[in-house]
């Protein structure tokens, strides 16, 4: 799509939507086989792993280990100059689609992972990905500091933003499919052990978090991948709703909760709406949703509580 001042105003705003989804998206933490955080209003990074088998620790130092055995590079994998200048609506100045910085400007490199940049950019009215680190693992370079290395990922996904409502997460599936090697039946699977980890409040909150993104991922289904990330969000489900009930029996108000009430009474009604959510849970997971196989028509879980997260 052409970056023009002529531009219908409905694509600005899916672009906005889209940049809307990117901020929350990017909170999201407990993936398996990525990390994610927000750069700009228009920027996300994403860190993939390279090799399944090694999870990404979420640590304060966030750095997998481990090396990996290289997929078959593929040059097409990289947008053609041509293809830029026409995209970007800039080409009869020679202006393509490069990114607001440099790859080279990234000071967190390691090989044992690969670092996206995920850019919504409103002068190119549709987003593009590119590489910024470990671009040896996708596509060979004439040399190490070629031109191509600030070129847009040719990806299924962004290419189809004019016919297709892409998602945030459907990026993100492709991303890792193209870069784990090899790539995971599940691009979503979670890292329960990080959940674990997490204090209580923290879990409540994470895991929470990771519910509604789950759910997000099946309603714009169906995919291949829907049955293995519906087993997942039970998985965690439960773990929130454990977390909800332990912190009503220790007394604990969550503070982002509480912080939204500006009186006594409206705490009080916080912390009892709380209480119930939690009492409720156990009759949830005694009662498992039904999981229907993807069809021709949108898939979506049976879950009572799917409601309550829009």
């Amino acid at each position: 799509m052409m970056a023009s001042d002529g531009a219908p105003q409905v694509d600005k705003k899916r672009l906005q939507n889209f940049m809307n989804d990117m901020l929350k998206v990017s909170c999201v933490k407990g993936f398996k086989y990525f990390v994610m955080h927000i750069r700009s209003r228009e920027e996300m990074i994403c860190s993939i792993i390279n090799e399944p088998s090694v999870p990404i620790l979420l640590s304060a130092n966030n750095s997998p280990s481990n090396s990996f055995s290289a997929q078959e590079k593929r040059s097409p994998l990289i947008m053609s100059r041509k293809q830029q200048k026409r995209l970007s609506g800039y080409g009869f100045i020679n202006v393509g689609l490069p990114p607001a910085s440099p790859s080279g400007s990234e000071e967190d490199e390691n090989d044992d992972y690969t670092m996206f940049l995920l850019a919504a950019y409103s002068r190119y009215n549709s987003p593009y990905v590119w590489i910024r680190t470990n671009h040896s693992h996708l596509v060979k370079l004439a040399t190490p500091d070629s031109p191509e290395k600030d070129y847009p990922l040719l990806l299924k996904t962004t290419s189809q933003w004019v016919e297709k409502d892409v998602k945030v997460w459907h990026i993100l599936a492709e991303l890792v499919q193209i870069c784990c090697t090899p790539s995971p039946p599940n691009p979503f699977a979670i890292d329960f052990d990080y959940f674990d980890s997490l204090h209580l409040s923290e879990r409540a909150l994470a895991s929470g978090a990771m519910v509604r993104f789950l759910q997000q991922v099946l309603a714009s289904g169906p995919h291949p991948y829907d049955r293995k990330v519906h087993s997942d969000l039970l998985k965690v489900a439960q773990r929130h709703f454990l977390a909800m009930m332990h912190l009503v029996e220790e007394e604990v108000k969550v503070p982002e909760l509480l912080s939204l009430c500006h009186s006594q009474g409206q705490q009080q009604r916080a912390v009892e709406q709380f209480q119930v959510q939690a009492q409720g849970s156990q009759a949830l997971l005694a009662q498992p949703p039904q999981f229907h196989a993807p069809s021709t028509q949108q898939s979506q879980p049976s879950w009572p509580m799917a409601q309550r997260w829009q």
